[in-house]
């Protein structure tokens, strides 16, 4: 895998579990949403309840204040604050009614308040009317024998349906309260295996790419230590480090083979100079022996030169008394002559023959060509000698 392939894949994990756990909070939130108006509606409704309790104690009081007060005026007040308290807390019920429908305790207890709030308000109305009438006597055995008596389990349904809200309040709270600490358990839980996999994730792609340059830097290490261009990485991966680690094992591998020709070069060059060794020591060998066979050649032709000269004296000799015999016959006279140039021409072969001897022994490679103008002397000796003799 790739080094950016890695990268994005650590981050979006990353990424993925965030967005997990901000869903995750979201729906407890969206939860909490609806425990919060369970807790507004419970609220409402303990609040009403409370105002309806409220304004039944008012009444029992305002009632007992009708009975005991005999102005007709006070009274008529009084009276009127009954009623809109009676259309008050009748508004409050059809409230509830509405709200507390969908659960079956609430409409049970509604049910049991709204009937005693009957009784109630009929001994009420009851005892109202008389005391406009007149009928203070009256009124006052009604109150004590109806209304006063249908009051207390009004007052008693009106508290277990308080009770009841408040217990369904708690619950409601408790239950935000829950909500609340799953979320942060649940932030807590999500936040640490979120961490844990960022920190897991960030070592595998941190390893993934330090552990195999820590081979490569090994081995680039070993082998300028040791020269042993063998070595190789072999890295299995095929990111960015593995194709480095490819390159160099291929590097190594031309280098190995680089160094394995050159050293073969250097045995051939090696084989070549032992055998050039040989051939100068041959060379050196053969001028030498040509130096020596030179040396016996100069030393032969100095003794032809000798032998040369003493026959060109005995020629001018033979000269001399072929002058002095010059009346002898015309064919002696030219043979003299001729002997005479035979002897000119030997002496120029022999300068020849010195020069040509000092030539070989400065140019080696000419002592074939020596050797025929040797030759070439010997004949005209012999010719010479033959000369001589006649």
């Amino acid at each position: 895998m790739r080094l950016g392939k890695k990268l994005v894949f650590g981050f979006g994990l990353i990424l993925l579990l965030v967005v997990f756990l901000a869903a995750l909070v979201v729906v407890k939130l969206y939860g909490m949403d609806g425990d919060a108006a369970h807790i507004a509606a419970d609220l409402a409704n303990k609040s009403r309840i409370s105002s309806i309790h409220s304004t039944v104690k008012d009444n029992a009081i305002s009632s007992m204040e009708v009975l005991l007060n005999s102005d007709a005026s006070i009274n008529a007040k009084i009276i009127a604050q009954i009623d809109e308290r009676n259309k008050a807390n009748s508004a409050l019920l059809d409230s509830l009614s509405s709200d507390l429908a969908a659960s079956e305790e609430d409409v049970k207890l509604l049910t049991e308040m709204k009937k005693h709030r009957g009784l109630y308000v009929a001994g009420l109305d009851r005892v109202v009317k008389m005391v406009k009438e007149g009928k203070r006597e009256e009124a006052t055995y009604v109150a004590g024998e109806e209304m006063i008596p249908m009051l207390v389990p009004f007052l008693k349904a009106v508290k277990a349906m308080e009770d009841h809200q408040s217990v369904k309040l708690e619950a409601s709270t408790r239950q935000i309260k829950e909500t609340t600490t799953a979320i942060r358990n649940t932030t807590i839980a999500v936040g640490a295996v979120v961490l844990l996999l960022g920190l897991f994730s960030a070592f595998s792609i941190v390893r993934s790419i330090t552990g195999p340059l820590n081979r490569m830097r090994a081995t680039i290490t070993q082998v300028q230590e040791s020269g042993d261009f063998t070595r190789r990485i072999t890295l299995s991966s095929t990111d960015e480090v593995g194709e480095t680690a490819k390159a160099f094992d291929e590097l190594m591998a031309s280098l190995q083979q680089t160094f394995v020709k050159v050293l073969d070069d250097v045995d051939r060059v090696a084989v070549s100079a032992q055998s050039l060794s040989a051939s100068s020591g041959h060379l050196a060998d053969s001028t030498s022996n040509q130096s020596e066979s030179t040396k016996v050649m100069a030393a032969a032709i100095e003794e032809m030169a000798a032998s040369s000269n003493l026959v060109s004296n005995s020629a001018r000799e033979a000269l001399d008394i072929s002058r002095q015999s010059g009346e002898l016959s015309t064919e002696g006279g030219k043979i003299i002559e001729q002997a005479a140039k035979e002897m000119l021409r030997i002496a120029d072969a022999v300068q020849r023959t010195s020069l040509t001897i000092e030539e070989v022994g400065q140019h080696s490679n000419q002592i074939s060509s020596v050797v025929k103008v040797i030759k070439e002397i010997a004949g005209q000796t012999n010719l010479l000698a033959l000369n001589a003799a006649i």
